[in-house]
């Protein structure tokens, strides 16, 4: 039986879109927010136009992916392996159940 640990939100994906959203519900008064991330870089793609388009360096896009992590939102360093809907749980290779 897997370990289970309990987190009221868990969001998979620490990108733009997990990092603002997490942001968003913490500053909304949510204790208990968890993002499942397993890289330790941020790619902010809104700048990856001005990348494209030769008006900025690529590593101007990336950042340490704890430089990014909101402040009080707990960081799981693993990628979601599974989900599942009727126990409202999320299962990261890791090993560890959250739900």
């Amino acid at each position: 039986m897997k370990e289970t640990l309990s987190h009221s939100i868990v969001i998979i994906g620490g990108g733009d879109g997990g990092i603002s959203v997490a942001s968003r519900l913490r500053r909304a008064g949510e204790k208990d927010v968890t993002i499942t991330e397993p890289s330790g870089t941020h790619a902010h793609q809104l700048l990856w136009a001005p990348v494209r388009g030769g008006a900025a360096p690529l590593m101007e896009s990336r950042r340490p992916e704890a430089d990014v992590m909101p402040r009080g939102v707990a960081w799981i360093k693993s990628p979601a392996a599974d989900v599942d809907p009727q126990k409202r749980a999320v299962i990261p290779e890791s090993g560890a159940q959250m739900g």
